[in-house]
């Protein structure tokens, strides 16, 4: 899957995300960092598990972790996230931007209106011409088959008159 197509999801996440607690932007942070061994020396190694966000936002879209690196470099050099703290190399305290923000709501707004969008194209390109189709042909074929109905009777009328004036 694309970039962008990540992007845009984990954007629309961490805006659900803020929606949900009804915070302004900058102050709810994220944490996508990822699960590393620190072995420090004289020291027995330190395992640091990887951010609640991470994992809840790998749970929700099953990308993997390269994917995800990836997509936040770009958030973060495209200007979608900032860092919090300068102080940590990992994703650990990241905030959406209001420019990330309206991305987000963009992406939510065009998620909608697709759905509406693929309805409406059903409908006027592929339902309504085969709609209007059956009806001429309904219509039509009344027409026909009164006009032949009257045709037929006649015919019939001509045939009798044919009959008795021969008959005579």
């Amino acid at each position: 899957m694309k970039i962008d197509k990540i992007l845009d999801k984990l954007l629309v996440f961490m805006k659900n995300e803020i929606e949900k607690h009804g915070s302004p932007l900058n102050a709810l942070e994220f944490d996508f960092s990822s699960k590393e061994t620190l072995s420090p020396i004289n020291a027995s190694d330190e395992i640091k598990m990887e951010g609640e966000d991470l994992i809840l936002f790998k749970k929700q879209t099953k990308f993997k972790d390269d994917s995800i690196d990836q997509c936040i470099k770009k958030a973060l050099t495209d200007g979608y996230l900032e860092r919090q703290s300068w102080n940590e190399p990992t994703y650990k305290h990241l905030v959406l931007t209001k420019f990330g923000s309206a991305r987000a709501e963009s992406v939510k707004y065009n998620q909608k209106n697709s759905l509406s969008i693929i309805l409406k194209y059903f409908s006027e390109k592929l339902l309504a011409p085969i709609i209007v189709s059956v009806i001429t042909v309904l219509i039509t074929n009344h027409f026909n088959s009164t006009e032949t109905e009257k045709q037929i009777k006649i015919l019939q009328e001509e045939i009798k008159w044919l009959k008795t004036s021969q008959a005579r």
